[in-house]
């Protein structure tokens, strides 16, 4: 996970154990919505693994993006010059595709 500041800066990845502490990120992006403002989180498109997630953010009333895998790949390139791929700037990439409104809404969870 990888905050984007609207200046276009970055937080270092933050690596969130998937179930055991989903309710520390919410938390966490809850707290930064409320201090800072306007807040949008983006998701990958794809896996299973991400439904928890969603879901919690979702019901916590944040606003979740999902990114599809090709425009993220489309991106990486762009993004930094260098076609490689790994965990911190897969999440940098999908925040910055965020930001810029390039993903589909998530449906909120009616639960």
């Amino acid at each position: 996970m990888v905050i984007r500041w609207p200046d276009e800066s970055f937080e270092s990845p933050w690596s969130v154990e998937n179930p055991g502490e989903i309710s520390k990120l919410v938390d966490l992006l809850v707290m930064v919505h409320e201090t800072c403002g306007d807040l949008c989180v983006g998701m990958e498109s794809t896996g299973t693994y991400g439904e928890a997630v969603r879901r919690a953010l979702t019901v916590a009333g944040l606003t979740v993006q999902r990114i599809s895998g090709k425009a993220a790949s489309d991106y990486k390139e762009i993004f930094d010059g260098v076609p490689s791929q790994h965990d911190g700037k897969d999440a940098a990439i999908i925040a910055e595709l965020a930001a810029y409104g390039k993903g589909t809404l998530a449906v909120p969870s009616t639960d």
